[in-house]
C-alpha cells in the first residue's frame, strides 16, 4: 500500500506539471502558432508525459504482480489442502473436495479486488493529503468597503501605504516527520502545521493619496515604478506590508492591465450576472466605442468572443472589460492603463465619454494608471511614482517643483495629431462630449460582415448509442498486435489449465472412492502442475495487460496532443479551454487507470464464462437449453442497461467540462471578480455545474442497483436448475455433481459480473471515444500528416521583399472575410506601418503573413516564394 501511495503521489506530481504546461499552451496558443513552436511544445509535453508514464508503469507492474499473487492465493490454498489430505492417507471424496473447492473459489473474488481496493485507498489518502495542503493555505485579507460619509460620496485614501512581494513563498504545510533540522530547530510532531515565514521585497513605501467622488487621479511613472501594484493594493490584490487603505462607496470596480474576458458572448461579458437594462447597455457600449465594432459583427452583442477573448483585438478586449465596469455602476473605479491598447482616436473618445464625463458629473471617483501625456491636463491630481516613493500634486504643482512629466508620460505623434483639423473630422461617431444619445436596442443588431462576426461557441461533441466498434479496433491497434496476441493467448491458456485442474480433481475423487492410491498420487502431481501453469500464465496475462494498456495510453495521448497543436487557430477560438483540458486530464487519467482495470476484469469474466459453460454443458447437456433462454434474457437486460449507463457516462464527461471551464475562468478573472464582489455568483455557478455532474453519477449508481437485483434473481434460477439436474440425472456421479454445482455457483457470479464489467468497460471506452475525437481534428495545411515541406533556395530569404496579392482571409469557413482582396507590396529594406482603427484588420494581415490565418484566395510571397 505504501508503494502504491508513493507511486500515485509521484504520478500526480508529473501529471500536474503536464497539465500546467498544457494550460499555459492554451493560454499562449496564438504566440505558439505565430512562432511555429508546435514541435517544441509537443516535445516538452511528451517529456513530462514520459516521466508520468514511467511512474505509472511501475505502479501497473506492481498491480499486475499483486493481481497474480491474489489469483494464486485460492489455487495454492486448494493445492496445499488437498495435498496434505492425500499424504495423510485420508480419502478424497467428491462431496468434501468440491465443497472445499467452492469455498476456495469464493475467496477468489475478494482476492481479485484486493489490489484495486489497496490502490483506491492509497489514491484516496494521496488526494486528501493534497486537499489538506490546499485548504491550509492562508486566506487573502478581505477588502473592506465602508459606507460613504454623509454628504461626501465615494472616496479613496491611503496612509503610509507600503507594498511588497514575497521572495519566499508563504505557505502552510502539514509536516511529515518529527526529526527537526540539523541546526537544532524545535522538533515537530507528525501532523502538526508548519508555517514558512515569507521575506518581502519592498515595491512601494509611504504612499499617501486621496480622492473623492467627482475627481480624477492619474498615476504616472516609468515601467516598473509600481503603478499596477498600487492599484492592486487598494483592493488587496497585492501584499500590503504596512499602512492602511480606506475605500468608501457602494461598489468598487478594478480593471487590471490585462483585461479579463470570459468565454461567452459580448453581452454575457458586459452584464456579468446582472439583469439586462437595454438603455444602460446601449449607453455604455456607445461610451466605450464598441458600437462601431458591434455594427460590423453579424451577431451584435451575441457575438462569441472565444476563450479569454481570443477572437478580439487587444483594444476590443480592453473596451469590453471597461464596458462591464461601467455597466455595474460602481462609484469607485480603479483602472490600470485601460486605453493603452487603443488607437489615438478611439482612446480620446473612450476617455472623454466613458471616464471624464462621469467624473465631471460627479458620478464616480477614478484612480487610473497611465503613461499618456495628452490626458494629464484633465486630472485633478497626479501621483508620480519613483523609486518606491510617491509625489502628489497637480500638473502646475509638478512643473513648479521641476518635475519633467514628459519623461514619464510623453505625448506621442499620433496623440499630437488629434489636434489637427483633418483628423478631428474623422473622429468616431459620438466622440464629442455631448454626442447624441443612442436609441435603445439600436446597437445590438450587427451586419453580416466583420472580424469575428461568425464566431460561435461550439457545443461539446457527444456520440449517441453504443460505442462504435471502430473505437475498440483503434484501441486494440494502439496496444500493438504482439501485446494483444500475447494477452489473449495467456488469458485463454490460463483459464484452460484452471478448468483442466478441476477435471483432474473430479478424476482424483473417483480414484479415491475406488481406493486406488497410485492413481491418487498421480492425479495430485497433475493437479499441482496445472496449478503452477495457471499461476505462471496468470502472471504473463497480468504483465502483458499492463504493458499493452500503457502503450495504448501513450499513443492515444500523443496522437491527441499533435492533433490539437496542429489544429487551426479557429478551433481554439470556438472551443472552451475546459473541453480541451478535460481530455488531457480526466480522460487521459481514465486511459491510464480506470480503463485497464475495466478491461482486465472484463477479460477475466469472459474467459471464466467460457470455461464454466464448457464444464456445465459437458456434465449436463440439458443445461444448454437453459443457457440459451438465460442468454436471451441476460442480453436483453444488458442492452437496456448498456444504453442507459453509456449515455450517463457520456453525460458525466460532458457535464464535467463546464466545471473545468468555470474554474479556469474564475482563476483567470479572480482579481476582477473579487473586487466587484462576484464571489457568491461564481460559487453558485460552480455549484450548479458540479450538481449537474454529480446528478449523472448518482443516476448511474441507481441504474447499477436496478441491474443488480435482476442479475441476482436470474443467478438464483440458474443454480436451482443445475441442482435439479444433478439430483434427477442418473448419469451424473458424485464428482460430476460436485463439479456441476461448483461451476453453477461460479457462472452465476460470472454472468452478473460480465454484464457489469462489459458495461463498465464500454463506459470507460467513452474516454477513448472522446480522445479520438480530438485526435482527428482538421489540421493546418502545412501541419497535416504527410505534408511535404516546400523546397526553397538555400539563400532564401535573401532580400526580404514581402507582397500580398489579392488576399482574402476568414477565420473559419463559415465566417465573413476579415481581409477582402488586399494587395500590398513592401520593398526590401523599407519599413511600413499598418494603420487603422481598432479591429480594422491590422493583426489579421500579419497573421496571414505568418500563416496562422489561411488565405481563401490570393497569395502572400516573401522574395517570390508563396508562403
Amino acid at each position: 500500500a505504501s508503494k502504491v501511495q508513493a507511486y500515485r503521489k509521484e504520478t500526480l506530481k508529473h501529471a500536474d506539471a503536464r497539465l500546467l504546461l498544457i494550460g499555459s499552451m492554451l493560454q499562449g496558443i496564438r504566440l505558439i502558432k505565430l512562432s511555429a513552436w508546435e514541435a517544441d511544445v509537443a516535445t516538452k509535453v511528451s517529456e513530462l508525459r514520459g516521466k508520468e508514464l514511467a511512474t505509472i508503469r511501475k505502479s501497473a507492474l506492481l498491480f499486475a504482480f499483486n493481481h497474480t499473487l491474489m489469483a494464486a492465493g485460492p489455487i495454492l490454498v486448494a493445492a496445499v489442502t488437498f495435498g496434505i489430505r492425500t499424504w495423510s492417507g485420508a480419502p478424497m471424496y467428491a462431496d468434501e473436495a468440491f465443497t472445499a473447492l467452492a469455498l476456495f473459489n469464493l475467496l477468489g473474488h475478494p482476492f481479485s479486488v484486493l489490489p484495486k481496493t489497496i490502490s483506491l485507498l492509497a489514491e484516496m489518502k494521496t488526494t486528501l493529503s493534497r486537499l489538506e495542503t490546499l485548504f491550509s493555505l492562508p486566506d487573502r485579507p478581505p477588502m473592506l468597503l465602508l459606507s460613504p460619509l454623509p454628504g461626501q460620496g465615494a472616496s479613496v485614501s491611503t496612509k503610509a501605504l507600503a507594498v511588497g512581494y514575497p521572495v519566499e513563498a508563504s505557505v502552510t504545510l502539514p509536516t511529515t516527520g518529527g526529526k527537526g533540522d540539523k541546526k537544532g530547530d524545535t522538533k515537530e510532531k507528525k501532523g502538526e502545521m508548519r508555517k514558512v515565514t515569507p521575506v518581502f521585497k519592498s515595491v512601494l513605501d509611504g504612499v499617501e493619496i486621496s480622492a473623492k467622488q467627482g475627481e480624477l487621479v492619474l498615476i504616472v511613472g516609468t515601467v516598473g515604478a509600481g503603478k499596477s501594484s498600487l492599484l492592486a493594493a487598494l483592493v488587496v490584490e497585492a501584499p500590503v506590508t504596512g499602512g492602511a487603505v480606506e475605500l468608501r462607496g457602494t461598489r468598487v470596480a478594478y480593471l487590471p492591465q490585462v483585461p479579463w474576458v470570459k468565454n461567452g458572448t459580448v453581452l454575457e461579458n458586459i452584464l456579468l450576472h446582472a439583469p439586462l437594462d437595454q438603455e444602460k447597455l446601449d449607453q455604455v457600449i456607445h461610451d466605450t466605442g464598441l458600437d462601431q465594432d458591434l455594427a460590423i459583427w453579424n451577431k451584435g452583442v451575441d457575438t462569441v468572443v472565444g476563450e479569454r477573448g481570443i477572437t478580439l483585438s487587444g483594444g476590443q478586449r480592453q473596451r469590453v472589460a471597461l464596458a462591464r465596469t461601467l455597466y455595474a455602476q460602481c462609484d469607485v473605479l480603479l483602472l490600470d492603463c485601460p486605453l493603452a491598447a487603443l488607437d489615438a482616436l478611439t482612446a480620446r473618445h473612450v476617455f472623454e465619454e466613458a471616464i471624464l464625463r462621469r467624473v465631471r458629473a460627479k458620478e464616480v471617483v477614478v484612480i487610473m494608471a497611465t503613461n499618456a501625456g495628452w490626458m494629464l491636463g484633465e486630472a485633478d491630481r497626479l501621483v508620480l511614482l519613483e523609486n518606491g516613493r510617491c509625489t502628489v500634486g497637480t500638473v502646475e504643482e509638478m512643473s513648479a517643483r521641476g518635475v519633467d512629466l514628459r519623461s514619464v508620460a510623453p505625448p506621442t505623434a499620433s496623440e499630437d495629431a488629434l489636434d489637427r483639423p483633418e483628423q478631428k473630422e474623422s473622429k468616431p461617431a459620438g466622440a464629442d462630449k455631448k454626442g447624441p444619445k443612442p436609441k435603445p436596442g439600436a446597437i445590438t443588431a450587427g451586419k453580416n460582415v466583420g472580424k469575428g462576426g461568425g464566431a460561435s461557441l461550439k457545443a461539446e461533441k457527444r456520440d449517441v448509442g453504443k460505442v462504435s466498434w471502430k473505437v475498440y479496433r483503434d484501441y486494440v491497434a494502439a496496444t500493438g498486435a504482439l501485446m494483444a496476441a500475447t494477452l489473449g493467448f495467456s488469458a485463454l491458456a490460463a483459464q484452460g489449465l484452471s478448468v483442466g485442474k478441476d477435471f483432474v480433481l473430479a478424476s482424483w475423487s473417483r480414484a479415491s472412492e475406488a481406493d486406488d492410491s497410485s492413481a491418487m498420487v498421480e492425479f495430485f502431481g497433475f493437479y499441482v502442475l496445472a496449478c503452477v501453469g495457471t499461476i505462471i500464465l496468470q502472471g504473463v496475462r497480468s504483465g502483458s495487460m499492463a504493458v499493452a494498456c500503457l502503450t495504448a495510453a501513450r499513443r492515444l495521448h500523443d496522437s491527441m496532443l499533435h492533433s490539437v497543436l496542429a489544429a487551426p487557430l479557429s478551433f481554439f477560438e470556438q472551443t472552451p479551454a475546459g473541453h480541451i483540458t478535460s481530455r488531457f486530464s480526466s480522460d487521459v487519467d481514465a486511459l491510464d487507470f480506470a480503463l485497464p482495470s475495466a478491461i482486465s476484469m472484463m477479460l477475466d469474466m469472459v474467459v471464466v464464462l467460457f470455461g464454466c459453460v464448457f464444464v456445465l454443458v459437458s456434465q449436463a447437456p440439458a443445461l444448454l437449453a437453459a443457457f440459451f433462454i438465460l442468454a436471451v434474457v441476460y442480453s436483453r437486460v444488458q442492452r437496456m442497461f448498456n444504453r442507459t449507463a453509456t449515455e450517463l457516462k457520456r453525460m458525466d464527461s460532458i457535464t464535467k467540462s463546464p466545471v473545468f471551464s468555470l474554474f479556469a475562468q474564475a482563476v483567470d478573472g479572480v482579481q476582477t471578480l473579487r473586487s466587484m464582489q462576484q464571489e457568491e455568483q461564481v460559487i453558485e455557478a460552480m455549484t450548479s455545474a458540479i450538481d449537474a455532474n454529480t446528478g449523472t453519477y448518482l443516476s448511474w449508481a441507481h441504474s447499477n442497483r436496478w441491474l443488480g437485483v435482476r442479475l441476482d434473481l436470474m443467478g438464483a434460477i440458474l443454480i436451482f436448475l443445475a441442482a435439479l439436474l444433478a439430483v434427477l440425472s442418473p448419469t451424473v456421479g458424485a464428482g460430476g455433481a460436485g463439479l456441476l454445482l461448483t461451476y453453477a455457483i461460479t457462472i452465476t457470479r460470472t454472468l452478473a459480473g460480465s454484464v457489469r464489467t462489459s458495461t463498465a468497460m464500454e463506459v470507460q471506452f467513452n474516454a477513448v471515444e472522446r480522445v479520438k475525437h480530438f485526435s482527428d481534428l482538421d489540421s493546418e495545411p502545412e501541419l497535416e500528416p504527410g505534408c511535404k515541406e516546400q523546397e526553397v533556395p538555400q539563400e532564401w530569404p535573401s532580400v526580404g521583399e514581402i507582397e500580398w496579392t489579392n488576399v482574402v482571409c476568414r477565420y473559419s469557413r463559415d465566417d465573413p472575410t476579415v481581409i477582402n482582396g488586399v494587395s500590398l507590396k513592401v520593398p526590401a529594406g523599407t519599413a511600413v506601418g499598418l494603420c487603422g482603427r481598432t479591429g480594422a484588420g491590422k493583426s489579421s494581415m500579419l497573421m496571414a503573413l505568418l500563416r496562422v490565418l489561411s488565405c481563401s484566395s490570393g497569395k502572400v510571397t516573401i522574395d517570390g516564394v508563396d508562403v
